[in-house]
C-alpha cells in the first residue's frame, strides 16, 4: 500500500519460448486477476515491448528513448554473462 502511490506501473518481464516461460507468464496473469492494483500492469515475454510501455507510462518519449535503453541493457547483459557464473555452475551441474 505505502509504495503504491509511487507506482505509476509494473511490469513483468519473463523471456523464454518453453513451458516454464509460459507457465510463470500465466501464473502471474491469473494473480492479477485476484490482486487489486491501482495501477496499469504488463506480463511480456518481449524485451522491446516491456522497455517501450515502461516509457510511455513514466511519460517519456518512445523511440529514442527505448532504443537507448534497449542499447543499455543488452550491453551490461553482455557484460554480466561474461563475468557471473552461470546457475548451473552454481549448483554444479
Amino acid at each position: 500500500q505505502r509504495v503504491a502511490q509511487y507506482l505509476r506501473g509494473t511490469c513483468w518481464l519473463v523471456e523464454g519460448t518453453g513451458f516454464r516461460a509460459a507457465t510463470v507468464r500465466a501464473a502471474l496473469a491469473g494473480l492479477r486477476l485476484f490482486i487489486r492494483v491501482s495501477h496499469p500492469t504488463l506480463i511480456t515475454d518481449n524485451l522491446e515491448d516491456a522497455v517501450g510501455w515502461m516509457l510511455l507510462h513514466l511519460g517519456r518519449g518512445r523511440d529514442a528513448d527505448a532504443a537507448e535503453a534497449l542499447r543499455i541493457i543488452r550491453r551490461e547483459r553482455t557484460l554480466l554473462s561474461e563475468t557471473s557464473p552461470s546457475l548451473m555452475d552454481i549448483l554444479g551441474r
